[in-house]
């Protein structure tokens, strides 16, 4: 599972996080049982109240999307090609087929495929990241 902060109508930062399952959602606990009111579900882009311990949305997705990067109402996906996914519906926005990124899911646990490398501009409008031969800047907001 991976988070990135989610700034939706003027909370206060950290209140809600967004935060993504890939193949691995929904496990069940040792004793077999799943809280389906706890946890994102395999596939899923959720924001979780911080202050109230509840899902404010949840969604399904069309596959993995890897690491996020929160880009205010939207969160940036670089699984495979960069992917713009709105927090709130989990509708995809916005993509970038011709730039090829690492298919990585999370960020613990396997080394032999490297982590997308990304930076968000200070306004949330651009993110650069790097690709095969360079840097792409893309506008996100």
């Amino acid at each position: 599972m991976t988070a990135a902060p989610a700034m939706t109508g003027g909370t206060p930062p950290g209140e809600r996080q967004a935060l993504a399952a890939g193949d691995i959602g929904g496990e069940p606990e040792e004793d077999g049982s799943v809280d389906e009111e706890r946890e994102l579900a395999q596939h899923q882009l959720g924001v979780w109240s911080c202050s109230t311990a509840t899902w404010l949305y949840r969604n399904d997705l069309p596959g993995p999307i890897g690491t996020i990067l929160g880009c205010g109402e939207a969160v940036l996906a670089p699984y495979g090609h960069p992917r713009l996914f709105d927090i709130r519906t989990g509708e995809l926005l916005a993509q970038w087929p011709e730039l090829t990124l690492p298919r990585r899911q999370g960020a613990y646990g396997v080394t032999h495929t490297p982590s997308p490398v990304a930076a968000l501009h200070p306004d949330g409008s651009r993110v650069a990241l790097a690709v095969k031969g360079g840097i792409a800047v893309i506008r996100v907001g």
